[in-house]
This record gives structure tokens, sequence and C-alpha cells, in this order.
């Protein structure tokens, strides 16, 4: 749920770690970012109602209204779609598939966003020491 909270605030943080985790409604993100073109659609509109915005400030539009976030159109200002991600995930997660991760992951990248994501063989549901937790602190020492 913190990456979708990510994705509804409106300024930037110094940086994001997520642990063993998942992005709520990455699928309907993915289908904003790229969507599927319909050729024989009667309900498309020919015409655009006013200026369209950018796929990454309409995902981050639709996270904000799933999530109810009361906020004004977004901005590239007004997103924090510059924040620094870091994704960790153990390949051998029998809670989280590390699939569901390395997919938050790209979705994330999709919206332009710097994104590095890291998996780690032989962890499952939990922490690996030293490797993660030392590519955390490499990755906050970088950014902060």
């Amino acid at each position: 749920m913190s990456m979708a909270v990510l994705l509804s605030l409106e300024f930037p943080l110094g940086g994001y770690f997520g642990m063993s985790g998942w992005l709520p409604f990455r699928e309907d993100i993915e289908d904003v970012v790229a969507p599927v073109e319909e050729e024989d659609d009667p309900f498309a509109d020919d015409e655009a109602d006013g200026e369209a915005l950018e796929p990454p400030l309409m995902a981050v539009s639709l996270v904000r209204d799933i999530l109810s976030v009361d906020a004004a159109t977004p901005s590239k200002e007004r997103t924090s779609l510059t924040t620094p991600v870091l994704l960790c995930h153990g390949e051998d997660d029998e809670k989280v598939n590390c699939k569901l991760g390395e997919e938050a992951a790209q979705c994330l990248s999709s919206l332009g966003m710097q994104v590095t994501w890291k998996c780690y063989a032989g962890l499952g549901h939990w922490y690996k020491i030293p490797d993660e937790i030392d590519d955390i602190f490499e990755f906050l020492e970088a950014i902060l």
C-alpha cells in the first residue's frame, strides 16, 4: 500500500525503499500508461475534451482518485515521480511472490521514476543480512 501512497503524494521525497512488497492497482496503472487501442469502439470520443495529461500524470491522477485523495490536476512538479526508489525482494518469498515486486519496479519505471530493483537468491519473506541491509544503506547514503 505504501507504493500507492507514494504515487498519490503532491511532492517528491528524498527517497523511498520497499522490502518484499507489491503495488496495488498495478494493472490499472499500466492500462493508463499503455492503453490498448480499440479500433471499433463506438463509445470512444473522436475529440479530446481539453488537453490530455501525459500518461504518468494520468496514472498519478488515477491513484489519487482510487485512494480518495482530494488533489488538483497533477503537474510534474506536484507529484512524487522524481523520488528515487529502491525495491528489494527475496526470490523465494512464499507470502508475496517476487514477480509482484519486479512488476511493481517495472511499473514505477514506466512512469519515469528512477527505480533500482534487487532480488536476493535464497531469501524468503524477510530481510537478508548483510546483502539487503547493505544495499539499503548504500541507497540512502547516495541520495541523502
